[in-house]
């Protein structure tokens, strides 16, 4: 009985321990969660089971704020003076119209060719200076005379705070300053084209041309005195004679009088008191297909000529038919 009654004792003490624990707080843990504690700890509330939350990606440090200074104002990438407007006419030494404006003038009846242009000022202060003018021949030689300054033409001595109309011309009041062939006028400011017009003198068609011509120096006999060319000795100049073939370009005999100008390095023509009007001296030529002529001009005793270019030009019917030049040195 002893031995039975203790077992039962052990037995109920166990289950009473049992009891104990599973009701006391903090001991659960002991036994498997029921079937609503376990939906429980899974149903999103716990945050303990949720995925720990990314990290937003590090952004870089903001670079330091710094301040511009203030860009400089522009300056104009062209030049300081342009050129906005340029026409060309051809008038008489008084500037009076002769043509409307255009870039392309009959030879007869060229006296000047003038231009008007219009130069704008591109900075904002008052310019100053000289605008230089090339008139360039159509054999790319610059015109000029003795006034002329170095490597123009002529300038214009400009002041311009915005803009003005700045007129110039060149030529002769009995024409022939402007051969036949394309001609430009170019405007220089400080060194630099600025801006170029182009024009054309045409000649019209002469009845006579000049098919071949050359020089020699000889005496008033004919007889040379030296070699044909186109330079001459000043000290041993008699005259300076051209041997001339003309072609009759029509199928009509050409009777008349062919003048001749000699002209000098100063663009003065060579006259005396027998010369006719205009010319250095003429002489009848009657050709019905080709013809020769020659002539000459100078002194015996010598003297005519002094150093420097000179130009001969032949004229048949008021029109200029050929021209040729030769050197004094």
């Amino acid at each position: 009985m002893k031995t039975a009654t203790t077992g039962f004792q052990r037995l109920t003490l166990l289950v009473l321990f049992a009891l104990i624990l599973n009701l006391t707080p903090g001991f659960g843990g002991f036994f498997p969660p029921s079937p609503v504690q376990a939906a429980s700890a899974t149903d999103g509330t716990d945050d303990s089971v949720r995925p720990p939350a990314e990290e937003p990606p590090e952004e870089p440090p903001a670079p330091p704020v710094t301040v511009r200074p203030p860009s400089p104002p522009a300056q104009p990438s062209g030049p300081a003076l342009s050129i906005t407007e340029v026409r060309v006419r051809n008038e008489d030494k008084e500037g009076n119209a002769l043509s409307d404006y255009k870039v392309s003038f009959d030879y007869d009846e060229t006296r000047w060719i003038s231009y008007y242009i219009r130069v704008v000022n591109n900075t904002d202060e008052r310019l100053q200076g000289k605008l230089g003018v090339r008139y360039i021949q159509p054999d790319g030689k610059l015109k000029q005379n003795s006034k002329s300054p170095a490597g123009f033409t002529f300038e214009h001595n400009v002041n311009v705070a915005n803009s003005r109309e700045i007129t110039g011309g060149w030529g002769r009041a009995s024409g022939g300053s402007f051969e036949p062939g394309r001609h430009r006028i170019e405007f220089w400011w400080e060194g630099k084209r600025i801006h170029q017009v182009t024009f054309a003198v045409n000649a019209q068609e002469a009845p006579l041309k000049i098919t071949a011509l050359k020089l020699r120096n000889e005496m008033n006999d004919g007889t040379p005195l030296s070699d044909y060319g186109w330079t001459f000795d000043r000290e041993d100049i008699q005259y300076i004679t051209f041997y001339a073939t003309l072609a009759n370009t029509t199928n009509q005999p050409q009777k008349g009088q062919l003048s001749v100008k000699f002209i000098g390095p100063d663009g003065v023509l060579m006259r005396s008191s027998n010369s006719p009007e205009g010319y250095t001296f003429s002489q009848n030529i009657n050709i019905v297909t080709v013809g020769n002529v020659t002539n000459g001009w100078g002194r015996s005793t010598g003297g005519s000529y002094s150093s420097g270019a000179y130009r001969i030009e032949f004229w048949w019917d008021g029109k200029r038919i050929a021209q040729t030049s030769f050197t004094v040195k």
